[in-house]
């Protein structure tokens, strides 16, 4: 299956608008010991402007792919977990707590 298809599978829109990517973050505004939960990261266009120090990172995505490359792109400075899960079909929260205080 290509990678065309399977985005389509799961219905996947890439955020690549750097305007748009620049004012989320700036919303946002990470700071040292914020913790976030990321659904449907992507390939990491938003993770990287929260990828700051001593930031807690858990990042899920339904497709495998994303998982495997964020996991080699992100090794810090932030902290981060990446989950390989549906969101949707997900019950037990405490998944969602690992990383957290």
């Amino acid at each position: 299956m290509s990678s065309r298809s399977i985005r389509r599978k799961y219905g996947q829109n890439y955020l690549v608008d750097k305007a748009i990517l620049f004012e989320m973050a700036n919303h946002v505004s990470a700071k040292e010991n914020d913790s976030f939960i990321e659904i449907g990261p992507g390939m990491g266009a938003l993770t990287d402007l929260i990828n700051i120090n001593n930031v807690n990172v858990t990042a899920i995505d339904i497709d495998e792919n994303n998982i495997k490359a964020l996991k080699t792109k992100f090794i810090g400075p932030a902290v981060f977990n990446f989950i390989n899960e549906d969101i949707q079909i997900i019950c037990n929260f405490e998944i969602l707590s690992t990383g957290f205080d």
